[in-house]
Formats: C-alpha cells, structure tokens, sequence
C-alpha cells in the first residue's frame, strides 16, 4: 500500500468518525424531525414487534426496531457501533482514496468540492428516494443529504492534500498524466 493510501485513508477515517460523532451526538439535527414516545407507546411497541427489524404495512406503517429484550437505554452502549463505525469509516476511506486516484490532480480543496458534489448526489438518490417512497420525514432526509456532503468535502480535503504531499506525480492517473505532457 503506497503512503498515500495509507495515511489518507486513516487521517480520512479519523476525521469522518470525529465529524459523525459530533453530527450524530452533539448536533441535534439527525433527531429534529423525531417525534418522542411516551413510556406506554415504547412498550406497545416492544409488544407488537418482538423482532428488531424493518416493518412495513401497506397503509403506509413503516417502522424500524432496534431494542433489547430488556429494553434498556442503548444510547449508554455506544463502544460496539463506535467500533463498526471506525471500520466502515476505514473501508470508505480506503475505497474513497482509490477514487481519488482517477480524478486529475487539482489540489485538495477541487478533491474535496468534487467527493462533496458527489456524496450530496448519491445521498440525495438515496435519501430523497425513502421520502419520495417510504414517507420519511423530507427535513431528517435533507439532514442525511447535507451530513454526507460535509463527509464527502471533509474527506475530499484530506484525500487531496495527502495525494499531493505522499502521492508521486507518476502514481496518479497515469493517463491523465500523458494528455498533460
């Protein structure tokens, strides 16, 4: 692995997991448009989908559980998903500095616009389409939208500043490199 991909991939890593914490903790944004449950709603709940999963009807019901049996407060229970979050931020980071790769070299702030453009793009498709289709709430869904364009010009800026201080001229689009000559 070059050192590009390297010390990209884990300073990009890091600095997604720092902004999604602060986005998913600190921020209340992601939770503005949840309405809260009162204690009877929760335990109906816990009664009538006994299963974590996705639920659906046709009369327009979707709901997603996620509980213990117990039922006790998992926002107390972060070490588990703050470690799968890490590796998937790993494994974005690694697959978002191959990427970066292809693109021309054009410093790290046009990296991080275009990875910014991009991720408002997909998530867009993504999260507007579960609006447009499954009736979630459009503010929790332009949330997601504006999140990942942040990630994605986060990233972009760390990718193109490492591409330029650890990548060798010759190990970026090599065809790219030739039309230039």
């Amino acid at each position: 692995m070059s050192r590009y991909l390297l010390i990209g991939t884990l300073a990009t890593a890091l600095t997604l997991f720092v902004w999604q914490s602060i986005s998913n903790a600190a921020i209340p944004w992601h939770s503005a448009s949840m309405h809260p449950m009162t204690p009877a709603a929760v335990q109906a709940v816990h009664t009538v989908f006994p299963e974590n999963g996705l639920y659906g009807a046709n009369e327009g019901i979707l709901a997603v559980v996620h509980t213990t049996p117990d039922m006790r407060d998992l926002t107390r229970e972060m070490g588990v998903p703050l470690g799968r979050q890490l590796v998937i931020d790993l494994l974005a980071a690694l697959v978002l500095g191959a990427v970066v790769l292809r693109l021309p070299r054009r410093g790290a702030l046009a990296t991080g616009v275009s990875l910014a453009l991009a991720s408002a793009a997909f998530t867009t498709m993504l999260s507007i389409s579960d609006w447009n289709w499954y009736g979630y709430p459009f503010l929790f869904e332009l949330v997601n939208v504006i999140d990942f364009a942040i990630q994605g010009l986060l990233a972009g800026l760390i990718l193109g500043w490492a591409l330029g201080r650890f990548a060798p001229a010759a190990a970026v689009a090599p065809d790219r490199a030739m039309a230039a000559a």
